[in-house]
């Protein structure tokens, strides 16, 4: 499995604002696999960004949040950023991620995420 972007960079976000970008999968297998994709914080962080607000996860959507991708293909799910108007963000910058999990047809579980950096304007 491939994913990309492997990173995504938002400046001068607004509540109220949405930002979305594509994110592709590629499927290398000779049999079709079900990708599930999932928010999560780091521990790891780039330097000089904060772990997301607690509610940041409610912010972030997928659509599609699971996808089927046949052999030697390549599928796509838009992970939207969308923080309500009149929402107070205390953090200036700060980092996610979105993982790529296959949830079919490994004998072990495969996960890549791709880092997301938002700076607030």
């Amino acid at each position: 499995m491939q994913v990309r972007p492997p990173e995504v960079s938002i400046t001068n976000y607004r509540p109220g604002d949405e930002a979305s970008y594509v994110i592709e999968i590629y499927n290398g297998e000779d049999e079709s696999r079900t990708y599930a994709i999932e928010y999560r914080v780091s521990e790891r962080r780039r330097p000089g960004y904060d772990a997301p607000p607690a509610n940041a996860g409610q912010w972030v959507i997928m659509n599609p949040a699971t996808v089927n991708i046949g052999p030697k293909q390549v599928g796509s799910t838009t992970v939207t950023l969308r923080i309500p108007v009149g929402t107070t963000v205390d953090v200036s910058q700060w980092e996610f991620r979105v993982y790529v999990v296959e949830v079919t047809g490994a004998a072990f579980e495969v996960e890549i995420g791709t880092r997301w950096l938002v700076r607030m304007a």
